[in-house]
């Protein structure tokens, strides 16, 4: 009996080992795993940084590209400015006027077709250039000036024959005029019939 208890006890204690030991086992496992794991962790975390210094590096890489780019852009701009400046301007016949040149009547472009130029003042042709007095059209050869204002000859001679200062087509020189006004209604009065026949016979 006393050999039996014995080796009851025995046995118990072995069992009591084994399961020691296997506790052990499962505990040394589990530290192994979760060691495991904390390393993959710090894998991880170390390949997510890596990735976004990288990402970091191209995208300052990129923007350092497009800075070089664009400061290569505006020194051409600025090089091709400054070649422009330096080359001579070709001059237009019509810069002095921004363009076409003006009607010294209505203001508008006149252009070569239509254009004609008296004393460096341009006229339309035939809407323009005409008598202040009668409105009958002039040519280069049938009007006469006085302060940059035309007239046909009948009516220049008729108003300001008298002042001494006139002159006729083709001449830019003008005198002033010094007649009255009462003088000049009183010959307007008068020369129609005059302009139309010198006008007429300028034509033809």
């Amino acid at each position: 009996e006393k050999k039996r208890k014995e080796e009851a006890e025995e046995e118990e204690a072995a069992k009591r080992k084994r399961a020691e030991e296997e506790e052990e086992e499962e505990e040394r496992k589990h530290k192994a795993e979760e060691a495991a794991a904390e390393k993959k962790r710090q894998a991880e975390a170390e390949e997510e940084e890596s990735k976004q210094r990288e990402a970091a590096e191209e995208a300052k890489r990129k923007r350092q590209q497009q800075e070089e780019k664009e400061e290569e852009e505006r020194r051409q701009k600025a090089a091709a400015a400054k070649v422009d400046a330096d080359k001579p301007k070709k001059a237009s016949k019509f810069s002095k006027f921004g363009g076409a040149p003006k009607c010294h009547v209505c203001g508008k472009s006149v252009y070569t077709a239509e254009k004609i130029t008296i004393n460096e003042h341009h006229f339309h042709k035939a809407s323009c250039f005409r008598c202040a007095e009668c409105k009958r059209p002039l040519t280069e050869n049938s009007y006469a000036s006085l302060d940059g204002t035309y007239y046909c000859k009948p009516h220049y001679n008729q108003l300001f024959r008298q002042t001494g200062g006139y002159k006729f087509g083709g001449d830019a020189h003008t005198g002033d005029s010094k007649a009255s006004a009462d003088e000049l209604n009183k010959k307007r009065s008068t020369t129609d019939a005059a302009a139309a026949a010198a006008s007429d016979a300028d034509a033809a």
